[in-house]
C-alpha cells in the first residue's frame, strides 16, 4: 500500500468513529413520570408511624380484597384506583378513586377533584417495578404527626 492509501484508510476509519452519536450509544435514563405511567401498581407494604414511635404494619390489617386493588397513572396526568380481582362488597363500584397526579422533583401529588382531596407524597424509591411513597401530616389537636409509607409493586 502506498502512503496515500494508508492515509485515506486511516481517515475513513477516524471519521467513521468520530461521527458516531455517543448519546445513542448510552442507555436512556427514564424520568420519574416515565417510570410511573402505564403500570398496574399494587400495594405490597404499608406502615404508619405516630411521632417518633416505631412504625406500625397496617398492611397486615388490610383485607385480601383491598390488597389486590390496582392504581394506574396515565401519561395525560390522570390516575385511577380500581378494585382488583376480588371485591370486598359485590356492590362496590369498580373505580374507587380517580383524579390527577403530578411529579415535581421528589414529590408525587394526588388530587381528587370530586372530593377536593389533595395529598403530596415524598417519593422514597421509584424504579421499573417498585414505588415507595411517604406522607407526613398533623392529624389531631395534640400535635401528633402521622407518617404513612406505602410500597407498591408493578404488576
Amino acid at each position: 500500500m502506498t502512503h496515500l492509501e494508508v492515509l485515506s484508510s486511516l481517515l475513513i476509519i477516524f471519521f467513521s468513529f468520530s461521527s458516531c452519536d455517543k448519546k445513542s450509544d448510552q442507555a436512556k435514563i427514564a424520568t420519574k413520570a416515565e417510570l410511573i405511567v402505564d403500570k398496574n401498581w399494587v400495594v405490597t407494604a404499608a406502615t404508619v408511624q405516630v411521632n417518633n414511635e416505631p412504625a406500625l404494619n397496617v398492611f397486615a390489617d388490610l383485607k385480601d380484597c383491598e390488597k389486590d386493588d390496582i392504581t394506574r397513572f396515565a401519561k395525560n396526568g390522570t390516575y385511577e384506583s380500581r378494585e382488583g380481582a376480588t371485591t370486598c362488597h359485590p356492590t362496590d363500584p369498580p373505580v374507587s378513586s380517580q383524579g390527577t397526579w403530578t411529579i415535581t422533583q421528589d414529590n408525587l401529588t394526588i388530587t381528587e377533584p370530586r372530593s377536593s382531596f389533595r395529598i403530596t407524597y415524598k417519593i422514597l424509591e421509584l424504579g421499573n417495578t417498585t414505588l415507595t411513597i411517604s406522607s407526613t401530616v398533623p392529624r389531631d389537636a395534640t400535635g401528633s404527626t402521622y407518617t404513612s409509607t406505602y410500597t407498591y409493586a408493578a404488576q
